[in-house]
Order: C-alpha cells, then sequence, then structure tokens
C-alpha cells in the first residue's frame, strides 16, 4: 500500500495491479481518514440561521464538486471501456486525500486564519468569516483532490494503452 507518492502508486497499478488485501485497507483507510477530518465538525446551527444556510449552500456546491469529480474520473479512466475504476479510484483518493491535506487545506485554513487576525484584530471571530473561510478550505480541498485522482487515472489510461 501507498500513502504519499502517487507516482509510485500509478507504477504499481500499470505494473502489477492492486491486490484485493490492499483494496479493502484502502477503503477502510478512507473511511477512517474521512470521519476524522469531517465526520467531527460541528454542526453550523439549524437551517433557519445564517450560518446553516451557509453549509447547506456550501454542501450543495460540495456534492456538485463530487459529482463532476467522479465523472472526470470516470471519463479519463476510460469511459465505457475503462477498468477497475473503483479499485483505481479509492486507492488514488487515498493517497490525494492525504496529500490534499498537506498541500491544500492546511495552507488554505493557515491563510485565512491569518487574514482573521489581521481583520479580525479584536480576538473575536465573526460567524460569517469563520465559517466561510471553512467551507471554501474544504471546497478547496475537494476540488484538489479529484483534480489528483483525475489527472492520475488519466495517466494509468494512457500507460496502459501504450
Amino acid at each position: 500500500m501507498r500513502f504519499w507518492s502517487s507516482r509510485a502508486l500509478v507504477n504499481d497499478i500499470v505494473i502489477i495491479g492492486i491486490s484485493q488485501k490492499d483494496i479493502v485497507g484502502y477503503w477502510i483507510l478512507s473511511g477512517i481518514f474521512y470521519w476524522l477530518l469531517f465526520g467531527l465538525v460541528p454542526p453550523a446551527g439549524d437551517a433557519g440561521s445564517f450560518p446553516g444556510q451557509l453549509k447547506i449552500g456550501f454542501s450543495v456546491i460540495s456534492q456538485l464538486i463530487s459529482v463532476l469529480g467522479i465523472i472526470a474520473c470516470y471519463r479519463y479512466n476510460g469511459g465505457v471501456n475503462g477498468e477497475h475504476l473503483l479499485d483505481r479510484f479509492t486507492a488514488l483518493f487515498l493517497v490525494a486525500s492525504i496529500r490534499g491535506l498537506v498541500f491544500a487545506l492546511a495552507p488554505i485554513m493557515l491563510t485565512f486564519s491569518v487574514i482573521y487576525v489581521f481583520i479580525f484584530n479584536t480576538g473575536e471571530i465573526g460567524v460569517f468569516p469563520k465559517y466561510l473561510g471553512a467551507y471554501l478550505s474544504i471546497a478547496y480541498y475537494k476540488l484538489f483532490v479529484y483534480f489528483a485522482v483525475a489527472r492520475n487515472l488519466r495517466l494509468i489510461n494512457v500507460r496502459s494503452l501504450a
């Protein structure tokens, strides 16, 4: 199993494939990773409040990113002629998620935190900027992850056809 190097994982997939044991490991670790990352997020309030409405709006955007990302992954895997989409997607998704945490989510959240310190220097962050920063960070993270998975699926598809 690979946890960091998408290039090494792509080589493994093209040259030797992924064992079913590794696929199960990727599924389990992906579930645990996402539960730790997003499952512990506190609710934003009731749906009638502004934070609740903001959360609903970004949930729709987040779902749209997921749907378009999955469609892109399907196409880059070869579409109708593609093979082992779920196996490849699952393995690449875990690696991209870990890398996305380091290269996408953490930096943008740090950036928003620094902006908050300078704009809201009273020490109390307002509700709107706090939630907006968190939701924009998650949307950026999801775009990063799906783009990385789709790019690697395309690379696998090209290398498999060669």
